[in-house]
């Protein structure tokens, strides 16, 4: 599930996992329950951005404000993934190819996770009610833009075909498993000191921002009235990606054994803690309207990379300790599911609801189905996914690649 959630159990099960020796692959439990908070953080946002700041005193207003900087949960997530990528498979890269791991192998265990969940988010609506969206030349071409993740590619599929707003991150992901990560994980791992690496990657970080910044101000210079090209592109997420990749790799190699020096001590045991207050605090004490696309939000990646390294570590004695649990890692498991299953969720939610109609189009103006309709029907909806199609289905599938590959690992 490293696909999107950096789950690392799941990784290093099976023949497609790059390590040989799995037993001695650390989990990152903190950092599981940290993807469900953020998908979660995401489709609070996303489901109900119209609530607007009140008089309701200030500890509300600044939940509210918390909530409205959900849109920058894909962006995180997108670096986290990265990260993980880069713990799992920096270790094992070798000089026997450019890409220094069995490409088709990473592809695969891919396709093992992420498939069936993407097709069935895709169907449902459909299958409920297919002429409303397979009705015409048209709408066909914009599902099968979507069934095949180059959704992010195309905008007109995915602004005006709220059906298949998910399959944008699927597009992303797969632009940074398929191209970016076979071109850059070697070259940097391999090709940079870790010195190095860290340097990059703190100058990568502008990169995040001011590319957006950039695009903001060619769009409304150009603005002739239509819809752009220019939010929804993968290119936008490279850089995170990468920051993620720069991370993993520097973890991988960090230093053995403890230390007895009091500030890193300090950043092992509380670092992470205080750099996800740092998170919250800005979220709620801070507009997000006039960084919204910097992009989505860039300017945070290089606090983020660095709560996800100290989260890694394992050592934090506060929320690192929380989020271990284990009925909270568990909850990380979730969180594709999560992000793939919400529109058809809401779709039915709408049904369910007296008085309300879903349509693919203009979604600006629709209304939304209650908090307490759609809530019970995502519960059900993803759980049901979860543990009827998801895993089964991963299960048979690298199975049937043991079977077609052999034992052992890359």
């Amino acid at each position: 599930m490293t696909y999107f959630t950096g789950n690392v159990k799941y990784e290093t099960q099976g023949l497609l996992s790059p390590r040989k020796d799995t037993e001695t692959v650390m989990r990152l439990n903190q950092l599981e329950f940290l993807r469900f908070v953020a998908a979660l953080h995401y489709l609070a946002n996303v489901m109900y951005p119209k609530e607007i700041l009140g008089t309701e005193g200030w500890l509300l207003a600044c939940v509210k404000s918390v909530k409205l900087w959900g849109y920058v949960q894909p962006n995180f997530l997108f670096m986290l993934s990265g990260f993980i990528l880069a713990y799992n498979y920096c270790p094992t890269l070798s000089d026997d190819s450019r890409i220094g791991y069995n490409y088709v192998h990473f592809l695969l265990k891919r396709a093992c996770w992420l498939c069936p969940t993407m097709f069935v988010a895709c169907f449902l609506p459909v299958w409920r009610d297919p002429i409303e969206f397979l009705g015409s030349t048209y709408k066909y071409s914009k599902f099968m833009a979507n069934l095949f993740g180059i959704s992010a590619w195309w905008p007109p599929s995915f602004r005006t075909y709220h059906l298949m707003s998910s399959s944008w991150v699927a597009a992303v992901m797969l632009f940074n498993y398929v191209v970016c990560m076979p071109l850059m994980l070697k070259a940097i791992h391999r090709g940079l000191s870790r010195e190095s690496r860290i340097w990059l990657l703190i100058f990568a970080w502008p990169w995040t921002w001011f590319v957006g910044f950039v695009f903001e101000r060619f769009d409304i210079a150009t603005d002739d009235g239509t819809t752009h090209w220019d939010w929804v592109n993968p290119l936008f997420y490279v850089p995170s990606f990468a920051m993620g990749l720069l991370g993993g790799s520097i973890f991988v190699e960090k230093p053995e054994g403890g230390t007895l020096d009091p500030r890193k001590l300090f950043m092992e045991h509380f670092g992470a803690s205080c750099l996800l207050g740092a998170n919250v605090l800005v979220m709620a004490f801070f507009s997000h309207e006039p960084m919204m696309r910097w992009h989505q939000v860039g300017s945070l990646n290089l606090l983020n990379i660095g709560m996800i390294y100290l989260y890694a570590k394992g050592k934090d004695k506060v929320t690192g300790w929380v989020f271990g649990m284990w009925p909270l890692k568990f909850l990380g498991g979730f969180a594709f599911v999560m992000i793939m299953m919400y529109p058809a969720c809401e779709m039915f939610a709408m049904e369910l609801t007296e008085g309300l109609k879903y349509t693919p189009e203009g979604t600006a103006a629709k209304p939304k189905p209650t908090k307490f309709t759609f809530f019970v029907t995502f519960v059900v909806v993803c759980a049901l996914t979860r543990f009827l199609i998801e895993i089964p289905y991963a299960r048979f599938a690298l199975k049937k690649c043991e079977k077609m590959f052999g034992g052992g690992g890359d």
